[in-house]
């Protein structure tokens, strides 16, 4: 599903960032714009594309693509010496529709792949597809970010996998996280599920600064890394799917079924406008982002057009929630 349609669909191109480009010059407080032969750009329909990029003015190295249906508009380095990208709108849409449509995939193979999860964290030596399985619960429960081992070091940020043995807690069957998280969030969730606080009793009875998740090698207790999370839900799923798959799928189950329980078939634009902003805002504080994030990034657009006009999924549990929106975004 997309926004363009009809006889302004745009045919992209691909843009090659190393050939000729547009360059840009510092005018007074804005900018001029030349060709690659050097000539200066006067066409107004021309200006406005260049201006509507809003390249950022700290940008140096600044390549901007001739053609206005280039899938790469413009590229630049920033102020931290990383080089940045500028894509075409209608290529940003390509993109997403392919991400949200493989994250369906994702919900689709999760129904199978929880009952084997089950049997891992039932094993009794805490070997690597064990520590996998509890990681795998946890996203499937809290939805925290995996994690990254930079972060943690430099930022003193954490994830599921860099997390430490004094930011778990449990509770006789409730497994209680808290920890500092990615970008100044600091995540505070529990989830009550014995399976999972049997299968980490073993790995929280350790130094409280040792890697919280972690499996035996031998005599040896190795943390967990993103890279063997991210194999493991190849593997268990049989989808080529990422631990942020994951959690854009469970982003777009709560924006659903919060958008369901808001819905009235009555309601004014006002009204219905004011029900995706909280409902996206539940997104926003399970997934521990900032609600701009939650929606362009972890809600797949279609349950939300689909709420404008007037479709919505049964509430339901949060299962039923799950297989209502399978449906929902397949028929």
């Amino acid at each position: 599903m997309s926004s363009s349609s009809g006889p302004r669909r745009v045919r992209l191109r691909r843009s090659d960032p190393s050939g000729p480009c547009i360059t840009r010059r510092r005018r007074g407080k804005g900018w001029s714009f030349h060709l690659p032969d050097g000539t200066k750009v006067d066409d107004p329909d021309e200006l406005e594309r260049l201006r509507g990029l809003a390249v950022p003015p700290a940008w140096t190295e600044v390549w901007i693509c001739p053609f206005p249906n280039g899938h790469i508009q413009a590229t630049g380095v920033d102020d931290a010496g990383r080089k940045q990208y500028i894509y075409h709108s209608r290529w940003k849409e390509r993109q997403a529709d392919k991400k949200f449509d493989h994250v369906l995939d994702v919900g689709d193979a999760l129904p199978a792949a929880r009952p084997k999860v089950t049997r891992l964290l039932h094993r009794e030596e805490t070997d690597l597809a064990k520590a996998c399985a509890v990681a795998f619960r946890l996203f499937d429960t809290t939805g925290i970010r995996v994690g990254n081992e930079e972060y943690a070091e430099e930022n003193g940020s954490y994830g599921l996998t860099t997390m430490l043995v004094t930011h778990v807690r449990l509770d006789g069957d409730t497994v209680h996280l808290e920890f500092p998280a990615k970008s100044g969030q600091h995540v505070s969730v529990e989830t009550r599920d014995a399976d999972l606080a049997e299968a980490l009793a073993p790995m929280l009875a350790r130094h409280p600064d040792d890697t919280a998740i972690a499996h035996r090698e031998g005599d040896t207790w190795c943390p967990l890394t993103s890279a063997q999370v991210n194999d493991f839900l190849k593997e268990i799923t049989g989808v080529d799917m990422t631990a942020k798959d994951f959690r854009t799928w469970h982003g777009t189950v709560i924006a659903a079924r919060e958008l369901a329980r808001r819905f009235e078939p009555e309601a004014t634009q006002k009204d219905r406008k004011r029900a995706v902003k909280e409902s996206v805002e539940a997104v926003a504080e399970h997934l521990q982002n900032t609600a701009t994030i939650a929606r362009n990034s972890y809600v797949d657009p279609r349950v939300i057009d689909l709420f404008h006009e007037g479709e919505v999924i049964e509430a339901g549990t949060y299962r039923q929630a799950e297989r209502a929106l399978r449906e929902f975004l397949t028929s």
